[in-house]
């Protein structure tokens, strides 16, 4: 799966399994409607990984903006890569693009990613979040449908 999210759109490529002809397929799904906040806190609380995959951002975490994730199977692991820009003071005048990855899926303790529970757990936030928002067009509570009721208007 990969999803970004860039101008408060999104961007997404995501599996879809084909029930009629037993089959998977990647689906596309791109908009520059605003997300909803959920999907916004939830691919921003991916930005704890990036400082704790990159040391020398820890001091800064509060000014890493992630905008996309993207998961690439490696056998029986996975390759995680997480995108992100960082603003180097508090202004966002110049960011600076970063990428982190890391492996998860390791079969033993000593190849695995301490907090990959953790990084695992979000990403599936991310994930549903993003499907529900294509899939169930979540969106902000205030943007409901106006329906007129012609026979309850009267002509004057």
């Amino acid at each position: 799966m990969k999803v970004c999210v860039k101008d408060n759109g999104l961007s997404c490529k995501y599996e879809v399994f084909d029930e009629k002809r037993n089959e998977d397929y990647i689906a596309q799904f791109q908009t520059k409607q605003l997300i909803h906040p959920d999907l916004s806190t939830a691919m921003q609380s991916l930005a704890v990984f990036v400082a704790d995959l990159m040391p020398s951002l820890k001091k800064m975490k509060d000014r890493i903006r992630i905008q996309g994730f993207y998961i690439v199977p490696s056998g029986t692991k996975r390759m995680v890569f997480i995108y992100a820009k960082v603003a180097p003071d508090f202004t966002d005048d110049e960011l600076i693009d970063i990428t982190v990855h890391v492996l998860v899926g390791g079969n033993s303790d000593d190849e695995a990613y301490p907090q990959e529970d953790l990084l695992l757990d979000a990403i599936d936030r991310c994930a549903d979040e993003a499907l529900k928002f294509i899939n169930e067009g979540k969106k902000f509570d205030s943007e409901k449908p106006i329906v007129l009721d012609f026979d309850k208007i009267s002509n004057r």
